[in-house]
């Protein structure tokens, strides 16, 4: 049952230091919420009897507070399937059994390109190289994302003509921030980082990508387009399935043998930084209520 939708984050805004604060009324109470990224910490600040408008205690609090303005969302509201800040409640946004197994598949995955790098290097001078294992590990990540994007949509009560296809899946772009972010080979650092969503258009949902290009026509057509389904394919495939991992679960799965496998082999970073959007707010009472996108 939903909880009642009330407007407790009315005001967000940055501090000089650039440190995200929130201030915001809950049941007749002023509260101010700070983050401090480096270390996950939450600082609150509380007036129990207010006696002025919310957004005068907030400068009164923190005079020097820039980027005043009003938020977009209620506190306690959360997407399912989508990882938002330190307070996203992992408990609700996903069933344990759904994160196991998405976890389970990517060792999967990863196991695939440890026997791949044990033949072909993973250097630049091999990035074209092809054969059957890179196919192989090519086409398992691509058809994992595809269960991944498939599951966002259908937790978030997305519509679908029969079956979703890359134009759906391209619209979870913005609200996962899958351009934010960037991979690197952990023990290969030589291999350049690189964003395997950087080039997703809307318009050419399904060529905008090289490397889910290739999937398709290796795929499809084995023996005309065997050579396109490359190591560099492959590997960024693969870095795309860990960012999914990380923007639908935080990175956390009670599997810690796979957690430790994906993050041996793959560092996942988010290269632009953390806005208001970014991070669901706890309810003072602790409860939570999910909403769905609006694609």
């Amino acid at each position: 049952m939903s909880l009642p939708t009330v407007s407790q984050a009315e005001m967000v805004f940055y501090q000089h230091n650039s440190y995200l604060h929130w201030g915001y009324e809950f049941e007749g109470r002023y509260y101010i919420r700070g983050y401090w990224p480096a270390n996950n910490h939450l600082v609150e600040h509380r007036e129990d009897t207010p006696m002025q408008p919310l957004d005068q205690w907030c400068k009164k609090k923190y005079p020097d507070m820039v980027d005043l303005r009003k938020a977009d969302y209620c506190l306690g509201e959360y997407f399912p399937r989508i990882s938002r800040g330190p307070w996203t409640p992992n408990n609700e946004i996903a069933d344990g059994t759904e994160r196991t197994r998405s976890f389970a598949a990517a060792q999967v995955l990863v196991r695939n390109l440890e026997t791949v790098f044990e033949c072909v290097e993973p250097d630049n001078a091999n990035a074209a190289a092809f054969g059957h294992e890179i196919r192989n590990a090519l086409l398992l990540a691509c058809m994992e994302l595809e269960s991944s994007f498939s599951a966002v949509l259908k937790a978030n009560h997305c519509r679908s003509n029969g079956r979703w296809n890359i134009t759906d899946f391209q619209k979870l772009d913005s609200p996962l921030r899958l351009k934010q972010y960037q991979v690197r080979l952990a023990q290969y650092p030589k291999w350049q980082s690189f964003r395997p969503f950087e080039n997703w258009d809307a318009s050419q949902a399904g060529q905008s990508l090289s490397w889910w290009s290739a999937y398709n026509k290796t795929k499809h057509d084995r023996e005309s387009s065997f050579h396109l389904g490359t190591l560099l394919d492959a590997i960024t495939a693969v870095g795309a399935v860990a960012i999914m991992l990380a923007v639908q679960f935080g990175g956390l799965s009670a599997n810690a043998r796979a957690t430790d496998l994906i993050n041996r082999h793959f560092i996942v970073e988010r290269i632009q930084p953390v806005t208001q959007e970014d991070f669901y707010l706890p309810r003072p009472d602790g409860k939570w209520s999910p909403i769905d996108l609006e694609l």
